[in-house]
């Protein structure tokens, strides 16, 4: 068993080399086309989906309506890193307390993320074996609340940071309401929003929602 070891490390040491040595007798020129015809094809790639997501942004208007729940995700997300994090906590509480604020947002989206799914699959299920829907169905069944909770928190969070100073708002009473907040809307996100774009857009229709996703959120963020 050891020699069959030995010979298989031995084969794959030998293809190694061999690779080596046809690229090291390569010409300059070959390698040029090889590498040009590498990137031509990431290229295409990446240009066939960006055309189908815009494809579907066009002709389907469940696209363009989900987009605000992603930009609404980005901006938070860019308005919690850059300012809140640099300035706010800076100049109230300290930068050495950062990490506390963003280990409690993390694990409100974790626990928020959790709970979302689970209330989903769990509401279906109730109003599944009572019968016929009832008036309140159309809002605690499913995906609406917790989508109706993730677009609470964005807002709340956006109110803080409208109606407080600054001085006050780099204090922990204020401080503590915006990550949990933000870590709310971030569990939807990540969870039941996907979920939203799964259900939209199903099959061959799923790749071009998801890049529109991270389109809207990605711009968002800049």
């Amino acid at each position: 068993e050891g020699g069959e070891g030995e010979g298989k490390d031995w084969d794959e040491d030998e293809g190694e080399r061999k690779a080596a040595g046809v690229i090291c007798d390569a010409e300059p020129s070959e390698l040029a086309q090889v590498a040009g015809a590498a990137d031509k094809a990431s290229t295409s790639r990446f240009s066939g989906k960006s055309s189908r997501a815009v494809d579907l942004m066009r002709t389907d208007p469940k696209c363009l309506l989900m987009a605000p729940t992603e930009m609404s995700f980005g901006f938070v997300a860019a308005m919690l890193n850059g300012w809140v994090n640099g300035v706010a906590v800076n100049e109230g509480i300290g930068k050495h307390n950062i990490g506390y604020l963003i280990a409690l947002s993390t694990t409100c989206a974790a626990v928020a993320s959790a709970f979302f799914s689970w209330y989903t699959s769990r509401s279906a299920q109730v109003q599944s074996d009572a019968g016929p829907p009832r008036a309140g169905d159309w809002l605690f069944v499913g995906k609406r609340g917790p989508m109706l909770i993730g677009a609470a928190s964005y807002a709340v969070f956006g109110m803080i940071l409208l109606v407080l100073p600054l001085m006050e708002l780099g204090q922990w009473r204020y401080l503590l309401p915006i990550y949990v907040v933000q870590g709310i809307g971030r569990g939807n996100f990540e969870s039941t929003n996907k979920a939203v774009f799964a259900d939209f857009f199903p099959g061959a229709k799923a790749e071009a929602a998801f890049a529109n996703f991270v389109i809207w959120s990605g711009l968002s963020m800049t």
